[in-house]
């Protein structure tokens, strides 16, 4: 969310606005599995980390989801039933 920003703004100049994922970009599955062993290996060959995720317990789901809109996908969160 940008504060003082509406979308609908864009819509005056034409302009446009898109949130990539990049399961729309690269659809083969081979290439996919390709990908998504480099990424395995370099988190076990250690040049790439994730940061111990935050836990929160299920119940308190609502609670997981204002930390992600107040910090950003800074570290991983991890709902526990």
């Amino acid at each position: 969310m940008v504060e003082g920003f509406q979308i609908s703004d864009l819509a005056s100049k034409s302009l446009t606005l898109s949130r990539p994922i990049v399961f729309d970009y690269i659809q083969n599955q081979q290439i996919r599995n390709r990908m998504a062993k480099e990424v395995f290996a370099a988190l076990e060959e250690g040049w790439l980390s994730v940061g111990a995720p935050r836990e929160f317990p299920l119940a308190e789901a609502s609670a997981s989801h204002r930390a992600l809109e107040a910090e950003g996908a800074s570290s991983p969160l991890l709902l526990v039933p």
